[in-house]
C-alpha cells in the first residue's frame, strides 16, 4: 500500500528534473538485465526515489525502515527465470504512467509491480523449497 501511495503521490509532485533521473534510471535498469546484483541496486533506487518525489517525509522515512526486506526479497526474487526483464517492464509502465502526471494510473502500475513482485517471490521459494539465505554482500543500498 506504502508504495502504491508513493508512485500516486510521485506522478503529481513530479518535474521534469525527476522525470529525467528516472529516465536515465531506467536505461541503467535496462542495460543491467543480465547483472542482477546491479539490476536489484537500481530496482531499490528506483523505489525510493518514488518515495522521495512523493513529498511526504513519512513515506521516505517508512521505505527507509523497509530497504533491507526489500533487498533481501528483489535477490530472491531475481533468482526466478527470467525475472529481471518483467521487473524492468514493470518499473517501465510504472514510470510512464508518472510522466503522464496520472495518480490512478501510477498506483495501479505499482500495484500490479508488486502483486508480479510477491508471485515470483513465491515461485522462488517454491522452486527452492524454502528461500534460502543469500549473501547480499555485493549489493548497494542508494538512498
Amino acid at each position: 500500500a506504502l508504495e502504491g501511495v508513493s508512485a500516486a503521490k510521485a506522478a503529481s509532485h513530479r518535474t521534469e528534473e525527476d522525470i529525467e533521473m528516472l529516465r536515465m534510471l531506467l536505461a541503467k535498469m535496462k542495460a543491467s538485465i543480465e547483472d542482477k546484483k546491479t539490476f536489484a541496486s537500481l530496482d531499490l533506487q528506483f523505489h525510493v526515489m518514488l518515495a522521495n518525489m512523493s513529498g511526504n517525509a513519512l513515506l521516505v522515512d517508512l521505505i527507509a525502515l523497509i530497504l533491507s526486506q526489500l533487498l533481501k526479497a528483489v535477490y530472491t526474487v531475481l533468482l526466478v527465470p527470467h525475472a529481471l526483464p518483467h521487473a524492468y517492464k514493470e518499473h517501465l509502465a510504472i514510470f510512464e504512467a508518472i510522466e503522464r502526471h496520472d495518480s490512478v494510473a501510477a498506483r495501479k502500475a505499482m500495484q500490479t509491480h508488486l502483486e508480479a513482485h510477491l508471485r515470483r517471490f513465491a515461485k522462488a521459494g517454491a522452486d527452492s523449497g524454502k528461500p534460502e539465505r543469500q549473501d547480499i554482500s555485493g549489493f548497494e543500498q542508494r538512498a
